[in-house]
């Protein structure tokens, strides 16, 4: 018996293809419902940040698993195709699926990681600010107000400071920042 036949490559394609794509699918739910701690310092915020590793993540283990599911499933595709008696031109073509899987991967985690990471920063350059408020706020009640922090636009909880209502979309000062509040005054 050939060990090269297109019969056990076809088997060696698809189980290579579906154990790398059932290791992956479980590595993701388990990445998925395992969450991340998301306590802040008392007297600062979070706020997104940019500073993640293409590089790391093409040689995490889960690109590599990629490459293994792109390895498999583009070698069975392939050798179904009208080129399985060209067994060279199976194997380049299924590592080069393999590796634009695993460059796909790194890419996709690269940009989760950019969506997931948090810059730290003190509140109290925040004091003296100008904003607006993002909906109606009582007077001495709690209410969201948008406001630029480290040059991006945020929409934050701040308190008014008046005895006075502020209208949606009017102009605020941030006065004061104390018990982790943004004190605000309109403008």
């Amino acid at each position: 018996m050939d060990f090269f036949s297109v019969e056990n490559l076809t088997k060696m394609y698809f189980y290579i293809g579906i154990i790398a794509t059932v290791i992956y699918a479980v590595k993701l739910v388990i990445f998925s419902l395992s969450g991340a701690d998301t306590d802040v310092p008392e007297g600062h915020i979070d706020v997104d940040g940019t500073d993640s590793d293409v590089a790391f993540s093409f040689l995490s283990i889960q690109s590599i698993l990629a490459f293994f599911m792109g390895f498999g499933w583009s070698g069975l595709a392939m050798l179904k195709s009208s080129f399985a008696e060209n067994i060279t031109m199976v194997a380049v073509v299924s590592a080069v699926g393999g590796f634009i899987f695993m460059g796909l991967s790194a890419y996709i985690t690269y940009l989760l990681r950019k969506l997931n990471d948090r810059e730290v920063f003190d509140m109290q350059k925040v004091v003296g600010t100008v904003g607006k408020a993002y909906s109606i706020i009582k007077p001495h009640s709690m209410g969201r107000i948008e406001i630029e922090i480290n040059s991006k636009l945020s929409v934050v909880e701040a308190q008014n400071n008046t005895d006075v209502e502020i209208p949606s979309f009017k102009p605020v000062r941030v006065v004061k920042y104390e018990n982790n509040i943004l004190y605000i005054e309109q403008e």
